[in-house]
């Protein structure tokens, strides 16, 4: 979990099985062999995020996303875990990825 001080006081003990989301909205792009798909990320957390796009993506597909944080550039392997096909009531259509670094290695790839 990020180390922010707004959540130095935050329960734990409720969040044993779900990761704090940090709302967000982060341009990135996901690419595959061939392909690059434009997206955003959205409630980003340290296991994965919410990758908000229109395009088709297939599941359970590795791919590479790129992204800016900050000052920081990031570019590291994803896996689509979900998808979310519906926009009624201001939904997002999009996928859920998780990160196939740890964090450990998710920090070493900052640019």
């Amino acid at each position: 979990m990020l180390n922010l001080n707004f959540f130095k006081n935050f329960d734990s003990a409720n969040t044993k099985k779900r990761h704090f989301r940090f709302p967000v909205k982060i341009q990135a792009i996901l690419t595959n062999e061939a392909t690059k798909f434009s997206g955003y990320i959205m409630d980003l957390c340290q296991d994965g995020a919410f990758f908000a796009t229109e395009l088709n993506l297939e599941l359970d597909k590795e791919y590479k996303i790129e992204f800016e944080l900050g000052l920081y550039k990031f570019s590291f392997q994803v896996k689509t875990s979900w998808q979310n096909r519906r926009n009624r009531n201001h939904q997002l259509v999009g996928y859920g990825i998780k990160f196939m670094q740890t964090q450990k290695e998710m920090h070493n790839c900052s640019k």
